[in-house]
């Protein structure tokens, strides 16, 4: 591992451990265990524990800050959570949970990241809603993070400039995603009503007129496809056929996704023409 390499490294081991108290006592505490797990050396334990432990949190409130971000995106999540028990010191948890420290290692965004740790939160009876939910928000922030602008990437048929052999993905400004019925009229009215007036959500997580969030009916599934617009995340409804078509197009072979969508009963030309519609549209893409 080259110099920098290694400079970069403990850089993200120092912001991990910025944000984690149990890291920062293990690295003092049992120098020689943390240089293990971190891959570290002792001449780089040493640098690291060399200030007074408590240099490492003069800052009380960075986390703070941080989880305040997560949860503005991420706001019916927390009140699903919240509804079923969840305190907001479980929801700071994150910055011990290996979901974060494999985010910074790896230089991941934390609003992808985080809804990882919230769905591990999910263990009680009936926390289908807050899955559900916690879905949803992953997926507007997926879309919201795409660097690829949406739009047609041209014909995509046997006859085409992208006949046989041509693998084919899912657009990153495009993420379907299965909820169970009736989530999407419950998360918008609780996005609307934790956000109203421009308000802080975190304000209206911690009132005292915290929002309700009612059960969800019903026992079934519809699929939602969180597309990226000239002003933001969309959501629509979509079919079953095509959202689990979308989520299967993965560098896929367009044979492959062909034998898919006639799985749901279309002809091989009337498959080509749904790719050729959706290669239009900007949804799938040369991989």
């Amino acid at each position: 591992m080259s110099s920098a390499t290694r400079a970069q490294r403990l850089q993200r081991i120092v912001v991990r451990m910025l944000h984690d108290p149990a890291l920062r006592r293990k690295m003092y505490a049992e120098p020689a265990s943390a240089a293990a797990e971190l891959g570290l050396t002792d001449a780089e334990v040493a640098a690291l524990t060399r200030p007074d432990a408590r240099a490492w949190s003069v800052d009380v409130h960075r986390s703070d800050r941080v989880l305040t971000a997560l949860l503005g995106e991420f706001a019916v999540s927390a009140l699903a959570l919240m509804a079923g028990g969840v305190t907001l010191a479980r929801l700071a948890g994150f910055f011990g949970d290996p979901s974060f420290h494999r985010a910074v290692m790896q230089r991941e965004s934390l609003f992808l990241s985080f809804p990882e740790y919230l769905q591990s939160l999910c263990t009680r009876t009936g926390a289908g809603l807050a899955r559900s939910v916690i879905a949803l928000e992953a997926a507007i922030a997926h879309v919201r993070r795409a660097t690829v602008p949406p739009g047609p990437s041209g014909p995509s048929g046997p006859s085409g400039s992208a006949g046989g052999g041509t693998r084919w993905s899912r657009a990153a400004t495009v993420m379907p995603v299965e909820l169970g019925t009736g989530v999407l009229p419950i998360w918008e009215r609780a996005h609307a009503a934790l956000h109203r007036g421009g308000r802080d959500p975190l304000e209206a997580l911690l009132g005292k007129a915290r929002p309700s969030l009612p059960a969800a009916r019903g026992s079934g599934t519809e699929w939602v496809l969180v597309t990226l617009g000239a002003s933001g995340p969309e959501i629509g409804v979509t079919g079953e056929a095509l959202g689990r078509l979308l989520l299967a197009a993965s560098a896929t072979p367009r044979e492959a996704l062909v034998a898919l969508a006639c799985e749901e009963g279309v002809s091989p030309a009337e498959a080509d023409e749904i790719l050729d519609e959706l290669s239009a549209e900007g949804l799938i893409v040369r991989a």
